[in-house]
């Protein structure tokens, strides 16, 4: 498994920022997070949509 690039209390401490409100964007680039990391995870694509 990878190691992460910050300690599970520094991970905690950002989390908790962003519980207060702070805009995830801001505290994405304050911590150097990559904006990827924030992004929804993506839908599968329907049936209907798939191409034969």
């Amino acid at each position: 498994m990878k190691r992460s690039r910050f300690t599970d209390s520094q991970i905690i401490g950002i989390l908790k920022q962003a519980e207060g409100g702070s805009p995830v964007p801001k505290l994405c680039r304050e911590h150097g997070i990559s904006s990827a990391a924030n992004a929804p995870p993506h839908k599968p694509a329907s049936p209907t949509n798939q191409h034969a």
